[in-house]
């Protein structure tokens, strides 16, 4: 939505909603991320392979 029709539109309640979904879609993804990562670290450690802390950093 950066541009285009919204920066016409002068409703500052209108960008709030639009900034405030934008960081509530970032947080989904980050959310996301983490879970993937925390999936792969348990896989590696069921293995029996030691899981190194360093490699977990976002």
């Amino acid at each position: 939505m950066f541009g285009g029709k919204l920066i016409g539109h002068n409703d500052p309640h209108h960008h709030e909603k639009i900034i405030k979904f934008d960081e509530l879609l970032a947080d989904c993804f980050i959310y996301s991320t983490a879970c993937d990562i925390t999936d792969a670290a348990n896989a590696i450690a069921a293995e029996g392979r030691p899981v190194d802390p360093d490699d977990l950093v976002l």
